[in-house]
Parts: structure tokens; sequence; C-alpha cells
């Protein structure tokens, strides 16, 4: 098993490190790769292993089974589950840019908020984007939805039963 993450912001931060924790707790061992496309936030990430952008996340430390890289080819490669989580104005082409370096047989996790509008303002869903852009039958996407919860996530709420 090989998990990818796409997406260090807020929601999709605060997952990688409920998912790797997760995965500790239970003795899996296996790292969480995430990209990080921003050079300076790959370096305070792998140094100091806290996010400085969001100040719920000030205090929080990244796991040490997360690994992070600024290749997307290393973080995607042999993938079998992808947790994808970029701004939904920026999802067609972080998918574009996916297409062709993960198997059709990748389990996908959306976390993307909103719907995507083509040029003719039309609107449609993130995982009927994915499956169209990635080919991945819809078998494989699940979306996870909500309100903004990030805070209270990072700041360990309820974290005595946290989410699997």
């Amino acid at each position: 098993m090989k998990i990818a993450l796409i997406g260090s912001g807020s929601f999709g931060s605060t997952m990688s490190i409920i998912l790797a924790s997760n995965l500790l707790d239970r003795k899996i061992n296996t790292p969480l790769f995430m990209y990080i496309r921003r050079k300076e936030l790959l370096d305070t990430l792998n140094d100091k292993r806290i996010h400085p952008d969001y100040p719920a996340l000030s205090n929080v430390l990244f796991p040490k089974n997360i690994k992070f890289s600024s290749s997307i080819e290393e973080v995607l490669s042999d993938a079998t589950h992808l947790v994808f989580s970029t701004p939904s104005k920026y999802a067609k082409s972080m998918l574009l840019n996916i297409k062709g370096k993960i198997s059709k047989e990748t389990k996908i996790i959306s976390l993307v908020k909103g719907f995507f509008i083509d040029d003719d303002n039309n609107f449609m869903r993130i995982s009927t984007l994915i499956k169209e852009i990635l080919e991945i039958d819809y078998a494989n996407i699940c979306t996870l939805s909500g309100p903004n919860v990030y805070t209270e996530l990072a700041s360990n709420y309820d974290m005595k039963n946290p989410i699997h």
C-alpha cells in the first residue's frame, strides 16, 4: 500500500496528520507521501515538521511517517491511494498533471470543496472531473464533504476518538 496526498493547504495538511497518525497507531508500516509545490514550505516541513501558514497548525507536528516531496512523480509512483485536496479552481490543471502518473485502479479520496466550472459556466462535480480526466471508474472515487473543520481537527478536537 502507498498513500499519496496532493494539496498542502489547511485541510489537506490536517488530513495528512490524521491519516499518518492513524497508520502509526495501527502499526501499519507505510509512509504517506505528500506533494509540496513551494520550496520554502517543503524546507520548513522537512526541517521543523510544522506548517507555518495556518495558525491552527502552528503547534501541530507532522508525524515522522509523512514524506514530503516536490516531485509529483515520486509522490504518485505506485500509489494505491490518492488523497486529492486542491482548491476547486485548480483541480482541473492538477488532474491533468496527475494523468498518466497513477494506475486506473488507484483509490481516490477527494477533499475538494465546491464544483468545477467550465468555460461555458457549466457546473461539474469534482468526482466527475476526476473520472473524466483520469479515466478512473466511479467505484474507485469517494469524496469527503462537510463544513470547514480543519481548526477543530488540528487542535486535537476529540482526538481520543480519531476519524478512521
